[in-house]
This record gives C-alpha cells, sequence and structure tokens, in this order.
C-alpha cells in the first residue's frame, strides 16, 4: 500500500493535495458579489475540503469568514443549540483578518437572538466595503420545536436592501426539509453550485502531486478513472492503494478490489440508504441494462434520492451509473435480492480476495452470457465477513443452483474458504446434487484437495487462466465456460 499524500478519510486541508474544481473559482466570485449559494450533493464528495479553503481564498481581502459545522451542535433543545451557533461564530470572529472588520456584536439568546443579531451584523457593515460570509457545513434540520425559523430567516434576509452579510449552505439536504412550516416560504433561495467528478486531467495531476510518479500517472490513470469516474474520495483511496511505479493496468483492479472490501462504511452506507421500493428497483435496474436513462422517464422523488445517495450522474439529458465502483455495488444489491425474490437463478461464486480482479472480469463475461439464461452469478466483496455476512452467506449457498470455484493458491490458503464456503457447498452437493464447477486460476492449485481434484476442471486440459495468454484466449475460455454451464444447468435443472 501507498504512504504519499493521498487523503482517505475527513475533509482535505492540505492545499498540496487538495485538487481545485471549477466550483472552486465558481463560489470564491459569488461570494464576492454576495449571492447566496448552496451546495446539496452526497457524502464525501468535497464539499466540507472546499469550504476549508475558502480563507485561504479570501485572506488579504475585505471579506470575513465564519466557518461552521452544524453537525457539532447540541440540537436537544433551541437554548444548547442557539448558545453553541454563537459559541463558534464568536471564535470564528476573532480570526477574520480583513482589514476595517467590526468587532462582534452582542447577541442575546435563541431565535430571536439570531434575529436581532443579523440585524446588528447589517447595521455594522453597510457603511464599510467589508462583507460577512457564514459558511455553514453539515446542514440539517435541528430536532427540536420550530428549528426551521432558523432557515426561514436566512431566507428572509435575501430581501434585505444592500446586504453585507452571505450565506453558503453545504450538505446532504433537499431544500423542502428546512422550512416545513405550510405558511411559510419555501427554502427556495440562492444559487446552487455543483460539485463535478475530477476529470481524467485532474485525477492525473492528483496522482502526481501524490508521489506515484509520472510514467505511472500517465498510464494509469484511465484505469483509475474507469473504476472511479472522478469520484474525488474513492480516487484518492484508489490512489493510496497503488504503489510509486507500478505500471500494469491489473494493479489497479487489484487495488480497486481492495478498496472495496476496505473501505465498507461508504458502500454500505449507501447500501443502507437504498429504498427497497419498486421504482426506484425499476430505475437501478434500467441503469443497469441500458446505456443511460432518459431524464424525464425518472419522476423527481427517485432522481433526489438516488443524486443524494451519489450513485448517479447526468450526461446528454440521461442518466448513468455514477461509475463502477457503484456499477458492482448496485448489481450485489440487486442480484441478491432478486435470488431471495425467486427473479433469477443465483449461482454462488467462492474465490479469495486477492483474486477479486479475476472474479470480476469472469463475473462480467458469464453475466453477459446468460443474460437470457435466468442464471445470477453471486459474489459480494462488499458484505463485512461477520455474523450477517454469514447469514447471508449461508442463505445464498442454500438458494443457489449451482456454485463456481475460482481455485488458486490464495483460494486453498484461504481459512474463511476452508472452514465455512466449503463444507457449505459440499454438503449441498453430496445430499442435493447441487452442480460444482472449479475454474483453475492458477497452475496445479486444484491438486491439494482430493474432492476438487475429483470434479471436471475448467478450463480443460492442464490450461490455468492466469496463464492463457492473450485477452482473445481468456475471452473464449470464458465463452466456453459460461455456454457449457449454461447447457449443463438448463438441461439438468435442479430445480425440476
Amino acid at each position: 500500500m501507498n504512504t504519499s499524500n493521498f487523503h482517505c478519510g475527513g475533509p482535505v486541508s492540505d492545499l498540496g493535495c487538495y485538487i481545485t474544481r471549477q466550483a472552486d473559482r465558481e463560489v470564491v466570485s459569488h461570494l464576492r458579489q454576495g449571492e447566496y449559494l448552496h451546495i446539496s450533493g452526497p457524502r464525501q464528495q468535497g464539499k466540507t475540503s472546499l469550504l476549508l479553503q475558502l480563507p485561504a481564498a479570501f485572506s488579504n481581502t475585505t471579506v470575513g469568514l465564519v466557518y461552521l459545522d452544524l453537525a457539532e451542535l447540541d440540537d436537544r433543545s433551541e437554548s444548547n443549540w442557539y448558545e453553541g451557533l454563537f459559541r463558534h461564530i464568536s471564535i470564528q470572529w476573532k480570526a477574520i483578518s480583513a482589514p476595517g472588520f467590526p468587532m462582534m456584536p452582542t447577541v442575546s439568546a435563541g431565535y430571536a437572538g439570531w434575529d436581532d443579531w443579523l440585524h446588528q451584523v447589517e447595521t455594522l457593515l453597510k457603511d464599510s466595503e467589508c462583507r460577512l460570509v457564514i459558511a455553514l457545513d453539515e446542514v440539517r434540520l435541528p430536532r427540536f420545536p420550530e428549528s426551521d425559523l432558523f432557515f426561514y430567516r436566512i431566507r428572509s434576509h435575501t430581501t434585505c436592501p444592500s446586504r453585507r452579510v452571505t450565506f453558503l449552505l453545504a450538505g446532504v439536504f433537499a431544500h423542502s426539509e428546512l422550512i416545513q412550516g405550510y405558511k411559510k416560504s419555501p427554502f427556495n433561495v440562492g444559487r446552487p453550485v455543483r460539485l463535478a467528478d475530477f476529470s481524467l486531467g485532474e485525477v492525473k495531476d492528483l496522482m502526481l502531486r501524490g508521489g506515484l510518479g509520472p510514467t505511472s500517472a500517465e498510464r494509469l490513470a484511465g484505469a483509475v478513472y474507469g473504476w472511479t469516474g472522478g469520484h474525488p474520495f474513492l480516487t484518492q483511496c484508489l490512489c493510496a492503494e497503488l504503489s510509486p511505479g507500478c505500471e500494469e493496468p491489473d494493479e489497479v483492479d487489484r487495488a480497486a478490489h481492495h478498496v472495496r472490501s476496505q473501505r465498507v462504511a461508504h458502500f454500505d452506507d449507501i447500501q443502507r440508504r437504498l429504498r427497497p421500493d419498486s421504482q426506484l428497483w425499476d430505475v437501478a435496474g434500467r441503469l443497469l441494462q441500458d446505456n443511460g436513462v432518459p431524464c424525464e422517464t425518472v419522476d423527481p422523488t427517485t432522481q433526489s434520492e438516488l443524486e443524494l445517495l451519489g450513485i448517479i450522474k447526468e450526461v446528454d439529458n440521461r442518466w448513468h451509473i455514477r461509475n463502477r465502483f457503484y456499477q458492482e455495488l448496485l448489481r450485489s444489491v440487486i442480484h441478491g435480492r432478486s435470488s431471495k425474490t425467486g427473479a433469477g437463478k443465483p449461482i454462488f461464486i467462492s474465490y479469495a480476495r486477492e483474486d477479486g480482479g479475476a472474479m470480476t472480469s469472469i463475473v462480467e463475461h458469464l453475466k453477459a452470457e446468460w443474460l437470457q439464461d435466468g442464471l445470477v452469478p453471486w459474489a459480494d466483496p462488499l458484505l463485512r465477513p461477520g455474523q450477517e455476512y454469514r447469514k447471508e452467506l449461508e442463505a445464498v449457498i442454500r438458494e443457489s443452483v449451482a456454485a463456481i470455484l475460482l481455485v488458486s493458491v490464495h483460494f486453498m490458503l484461504s481459512e474463511f474458504i476452508r472452514d465455512v464456503e466449503l463444507p457449505l457447498i459440499r454438503e449441498r452437493h453430496a445430499r442435493e446434487k447441487m452442480p460444482v464447477f472449479p475454474f483453475i486460476l492458477s497452475p496445479s492449485s486444484g491438486d491439494r484437495d482430493p474432492w476438487i481434484k475429483g470434479l471436471p476442471w475448467h478450463p480443460p486440459g492442464d490450461n490455468a487462466f492466469n496463464e492463457l495468454k492473450g485477452k482473445a484466449r481468456k475471452a473464449r475460455a470464458l465463452q466456453a465456460f459460461a455456454r457449457e454451464l449454461s447447457r449443463c444447468l438448463t438441461s439438468c435443472d435442479p430445480e425440476e
């Protein structure tokens, strides 16, 4: 694993490894003109990192900046929340270095104090060249009653003539959530700012800044971009898994599968928040099968939810799955749900984590060949080993119509495969004659287990898959393997 300057957790505060995007320039320009801005989008897109770069952008100017993380405030009561709010404002105000910036006015408690404080600040600044920007991060509606008055006051502040105070709101929020009273005007003010993913050029720049070297950046940026689509957090994580000087795209695939197994919380959070309603699953299924989905065919509620989850992007008025990581996540979730609802015949794939790159390639070919056969390969590298994983694993093996073993040295050395997966597979094979197909990745690895050795191997003869030369030979081997399994399972269907 690379130990360079890539940032795989929390906001990026070091300007040396921060990639400046078009949104950074837009935010600074609009705030200098006193415009209201809001950045609403999925987590780990770089919203907080952008906000933390603003003090440097406004240094030696007449703009004073106050940054507030609303998640740090105690929202169990109105008094506690506003007390924390003004305490943080006071600390930030003292750090403002803008020349001629006034002292912070006194405050009183609660919403009335917030309303009065904004009036006082506007009065102090109206005859000066100074402006105040209040950047609110992790925006969400507090839990105490009537908390939406806070945002209602911000909204009404837009009518203030010649205002010197402006706001920037950032977080994972829908505007309808911030002001909920039916007699109040909705929070429909401000200019939206879109945080775009890194471009291919920005991915190369990041790789160079992180210390991977010009050769690696030139040869592997495309492979990294192919996995992440420029997603800031996932790009940082994937680059951090690469070693300086590496040049082979296969190394990116191996690193990607390590990211999927190590960054479980990121993928689990998305999977947990996916609502299993028919409309969302219908759109997700269409996104996986089609070349994008026309934007007008997706209802606004589903579109908003998928956007805030961060798993879709708009290209030429069509929605697409944002990157390869999320494509595999959606396939895993949908196919896992399909196996439980009887849609499709699941085929369990047992493999070692070190062989994740080969597993992905094999699964892609199997899906393409089995599209019309109702067969669904099941391999889920996103689930964390543990009690819940064991239950899910046992359920899938019980429901599967066959099993594929991706046999390698790593496979034979895996304690989890030896002690958990293989006993379950062997039991179903012995009791119910469930077909088992070993697919040999590395030479002689299957000789170590008499039971595996007694099963029909693929590829046939002494040809291990990893030793086949050229993409065409490997593709033909996978096509022959998929078709043979399809013929076997459709002519000798264990469910019939």
